[in-house]
């Protein structure tokens, strides 16, 4: 019997195409093509301390909760403002006037310019202060200060009066009680200004109101107005005969 003849592939035959081999390595660790790895690249990542969702809420740090707030800041304009308001204010400055002059500023902030300038100027070392008083704010010089305030006051009450002003003087000093208009019908004169100049030296002030329809005011003289002419009382005044 004649073996068979070893039978070989018929010539030419088709081969069944497969998928495209697989590069050598991956380009992302997770197998993503370069087009999502640009893409992902494009997107921040999430904040690291932000919990991700279900996530227990992380515990505080240790004294984080007796942290302090931090303190409210008052712009330099609204504190050199404000410093203008004081300075130029003779009496105490109340927070309601302060917000009509300002009333776009809120309280808090207003109260914060306060807080700064008191702290500003106890650290520069000046010689005046902002403190509270009657219910409202005023610059005033520290009492360590008060030797040469009280001189100064004294060289101005010394200063030299002007002749119209020693003559409404005088006629106060004898007629007091008196009101202004009789003062200019002895002098011929008004003396609105040289009455207001006396009141600010302090030599004159306000003794009461005339019982007479618009009620006037009077006007005598004070303590140191006998201090500057050298009398213990008004009854040592010279007579009006003697100083003829």
């Amino acid at each position: 019997m004649i073996e068979d003849e070893e039978k070989s592939p018929a010539p030419d035959a088709p081969v069944e195409a497969g998928p495209p081999p697989a590069p050598d390595g991956p380009p992302g660790a997770d197998g993503a093509s370069p087009a999502e790895t640009a893409l992902a690249a494009e997107i921040p990542p999430p904040a690291g301390d932000a919990p991700s969702p279900g996530a227990p809420a992380a515990e505080p740090a240790p004294g984080a909760a007796d942290a302090k707030p931090a303190e409210a800041k008052a712009s330099p304009d609204l504190k050199r403002i404000l410093e203008a308001l004081l300075f130029a204010s003779d009496a105490p400055l109340t927070l309601a006037k302060i917000r009509e002059a300002i009333p776009r500023v809120n309280l808090q902030a207003v109260k914060a310019a306060v807080d700064q300038l008191r702290q500003d100027y106890e650290h520069a070392g000046h010689a005046f202060e902002l403190v509270e008083i009657a219910e409202g704010l005023q610059l005033l010089t520290r009492p360590a200060y008060d030797e040469w305030i009280t001189r100064l006051k004294k060289a101005k009450s010394q200063a030299k009066l002007s002749g119209a002003a020693l003559e409404t003087l005088a006629i106060i000093a004898y007629k007091q009680p008196i009101r202004r208009i009789d003062i200019e019908a002895i002098r011929g004169v008004q003396s609105g200004e040289l009455v207001r100049a006396l009141m600010e030296r302090g030599l004159i002030r306000i003794a009461g109101r005339a019982d007479q329809p618009g009620s006037p005011l009077l006007y005598g003289t004070t303590k140191d107005f006998l201090g500057v002419v050298g009398l213990k009382s008004l009854e040592e005044l010279p007579k009006p005969e003697e100083v003829k």
